[in-house]
């Protein structure tokens, strides 16, 4: 069965199917993953999460790595970054609120394990002699590289920087994102044959038409390298820097080991989501003594993320919400003197748009000798500038693509990551994955990928005793050591808590019941708080008469794997199923009605 003969679902089943997805996308698009966990259902990349926690607690950190690989080859860097949407569905915290198990962080565990140990190898199959080009290697460009890579399709990526990786190598604070961690991992995409051209731009070092014809087919993932200008006085000042480059000079700068940007002692950063806060917080780090965070939404409405908040309070940054910048005053030689805001009474309108209303009337003003706006980005699209036949939406900004395929209007041109949506690293990667998957089809293959590894993926660890552990967080260097460094703030877990944290899953896929322990006892019955589970009655034939036999089944369209049964079934005849690859496409096509 394929995703396009995915059968039609009533209402009550497409309700379910989308409980526990993290965008409200098109039933047809997670029908693959309707028997699977919640937390892989949430995760824009797919990954089998209950698979690599199973693996984890074994021990076996290197095949937990391979399973997140299958989807997502970059799992490293988002176990340091991703804000990770699979939690916030873990059925673990519906049994302890606020206490998810912790998947992000057990990314990177088992992630630096493999690191440390150098272990990894990966095939491809044989080559097609198909050449690919991809313009941008950030994280949709690797993710796309490195499946079809894996295909057999030679690929060659076209990166502006000095170094790959896009906003995740130059753009994420050192003490968040070590680089080691980020070249490493780009690395074992590059051993697989993936050429990678830094310092090539193109539209000035090659242009698009002349990548057009080294390859049969492209992918756009250039992103969203330019700082946005809001058109107030001052603001090209020579003391005002975009946050953007802000953050490339200075960590390009740690890289190269050479001078770090330098910034006054009185920094003001504008703006509210989590870029503000990364220039903020390394300012700070270069040495201001007063720094500020201003921007137009209160405090329960920055974008920027919690626990990024919480650091700028634990390192003594004031943040002052609900001001928008008016003007910057400067002296005669066009230095920063002072920055002036107004009062924002309201960031958005009814219909929940970006619409900021100020009153004008209410002014404060800073006193600053450095000022970093931090108001959003925007794509560098000047290279497609003369390409017809493109399809663009929001003033010619962003690049509309086909939902689903990442296919553009041009013939044998895809696109994905923030050139078409801004939005996180994981919906990057997944449009990566989309993307090799058409583009393979558009060369002539299936679009299955290849994923293959040795690994068996085990039972998840389950045992009620373990459920009322606590969630297991990861140490950090002392706050009053990161005014100095930028050592990653971030020692991860232990091995005890690394273990530990993973027999709190409560293995949310899907129940089976083995009918030969089964005693047709009915606690289960009594237990599913959804109606779930229900008795299968056959007649046997015996010779002083019929003879009824009960079994218990699990109505797969009803079942949301809390676990319940299974901790009270008084012969241990339920447990989660084991998803291989192969049971998981039988288990599709048995909801297809096909039984093929």
């Amino acid at each position: 069965m394929t995703i396009s003969e995915s059968p039609k679902l009533n209402d009550k089943e497409e309700r379910k199917l989308l409980k526990h997805s993290s965008e409200k996308v098109e039933v047809y698009n997670i029908i693959d993953q309707k028997y699977i966990s919640p937390c892989a259902n949430a995760c824009p990349a797919g990954i089998n999460i209950p698979g690599f926690l199973a693996l984890i607690a074994r021990g076996e950190n290197l095949d937990a790595y391979k399973v997140m690989r299958r989807n997502n080859p970059l799992s490293s860097i988002c176990g340091r970054v991703c804000p990770h949407p699979c939690e916030d569905q873990c059925r673990r915290a519906e049994l302890d609120k606020e206490n998810a198990v912790n998947i992000c962080v057990l990314k990177s565990y088992a992630a630096d394990k493999v690191m440390k140990s150098d272990g990894l190898n990966e095939d491809c199959l044989p080559s097609t002699r198909k050449s690919v080009g991809i313009i941008g290697a950030g994280p949709a460009g690797l993710t796309c590289a490195y499946f079809l890579r894996r295909l057999g399709h030679d690929v060659t990526m076209y990166e502006s920087n000095p170094v790959p990786g896009g906003m995740a190598t130059v753009g994420i604070p050192e003490y968040r994102l070590p680089m080691k961690v980020i070249l490493w991992e780009i690395g074992l995409i590059e051993k697989l044959g993936v050429k990678i051209l830094t310092n090539t731009t193109v539209g000035r070092d090659i242009s698009f038409k002349e990548v057009q014809s080294k390859h049969e087919a492209v992918f756009l993932s250039t992103g969203l390298p330019k700082g946005n200008y809001i058109g107030i006085e001052g603001e090209h000042a020579i003391e005002v820097y975009q946050a953007v480059d802000f953050l490339k000079d200075l960590k390009l700068a740690i890289y190269n080991n050479t001078k770090l940007p330098e910034v006054g002692e009185r920094v003001v950063v504008v703006g509210g989501g989590n870029v503000a806060v990364d220039a903020v917080r390394s300012a700070k780090r270069l040495g201001a003594k007063e720094l500020t965070l201003v921007c137009l939404e209160q405090r329960e409405e920055m974008p920027a993320w919690d626990h990024e908040i919480a650091a700028c309070v634990d390192e003594d940054i004031g943040i002052n919400n609900g001001w928008g910048p008016e003007a910057i005053l400067t002296d005669k030689e066009n230095h920063v003197r002072k920055i002036v805001f107004k009062q924002c009474t309201e960031v958005f309108d009814n219909s929940g748009r970006f619409s900021p209303q100020y009153c004008e009337d209410i002014n404060i003003e800073y006193e600053a000798d450095t000022i970093i706006m931090a108001i959003g980005q925007s794509p560098d699209v000047s290279y497609l500038k003369e390409i017809k036949g493109l399809n663009w939406f929001r003033k010619d900004r962003w690049l509309s693509v086909e939902p689903h395929t990442q296919k553009t209007s041009l013939s044998g041109v895809f696109a994905g990551g923030d050139l078409i949506k801004p939005g996180l690293m994981i919906e990057a990667i997944g449009h990566g994955r989309t993307a090799a998957q058409s583009i393979d089809m558009y060369l002539g293959g299936t679009g299955r990928l290849y994923t293959k590894d040795d690994v068996t993926i085990p039972l998840p660890p389950l045992d009620p005793r373990n459920w009322s552990t606590k969630r297991q967080y990861v140490d950090e260097i002392p706050e009053r050591e990161r005014d100095t460094t930028f050592k990653e703030v971030s020692l991860g877990l232990s091995d005890k808590s690394g273990q530990m944290e993973t027999t709190r899953c409560i293995g949310c896929a899907i129940m089976q019941i083995d009918r030969d322990r089964c005693i047709g006892c009915g606690t289960c019955i009594k237990t599913c708080p959804i109606q779930a589970i229900s008795f299968d009655i056959n007649m046997i034939h015996y010779v002083f008469g019929d003879y009824k036999i009960r079994k218990a089944v699990v109505d797969t369209r009803l079942c949301e794997c809390c676990g319940m049964c299974l901790s009270e079934c008084p012969v241990n005849a339920i447990s989660t199923i084991n998803w291989s690859d192969e049971l998981y496409f039988e288990e599709i096509a048995k909801f297809a009605g096909d039984g093929n």
